[in-house]
C-alpha cells in the first residue's frame, strides 16, 4: 500500500468506479502477497494494473477514501476482497499443480 505513492505517473486520470476500486483493491493485496520481498516487481505489476485500468494513484487513494467513509462499501469491498483472493489462490494452486505434474511427466 504505501508503493502506491511511488506508482503511477500523477496524470489525473478520472475517478475510478466502486466495482473498479474493488476490483484493483484485491489485485493489490495479491500481487503484494505475490511479490512479498520483491518491492521492483511489485511496483511495475502496480502500474501494470494502474495502466489497465486507465488511472493513477490519485484516483485510487480518491477512491480508498471515499470507500473508508462509507460504512457499507467497506463491508462489500472486504468480503469481494476475501472471495477474488481465494478465487485468485485457487487457481495458483491449480496452475502449479499442472505445472508441477508437466515436470513429473516421462
Amino acid at each position: 500500500v504505501v508503493l502506491w505513492s511511488g506508482c503511477s505517473d500523477g496524470s489525473g486520470h478520472s475517478d475510478l468506479s466502486d466495482e473498479s476500486f474493488k476490483a484493483m483493491y484485491s489485485e493489490i493485496i495479491y500481487l503484494g502477497e505475490l511479490y512479498r520481498g520483491d518491492t521492483l516487481r511489485l511496483r511495475s505489476a502496480i502500474d501494470s494494473l494502474l495502466h489497465a485500468h486507465e488511472t493513477d494513484t490519485s484516483a485510487l487513494f480518491d477512491a480508498a477514501r471515499r470507500t473508508a467513509r462509507d460504512k457499507e462499501l467497506t463491508v462489500q469491498l472486504y468480503q469481494e476482497t476475501v472471495e477474488r483472493f481465494q478465487d485468485m489462490t485457487i487457481v495458483d494452486s491449480v496452475r502449479m499443480q499442472d505445472d508441477r505434474s508437466e515436470n513429473d511427466a516421462p
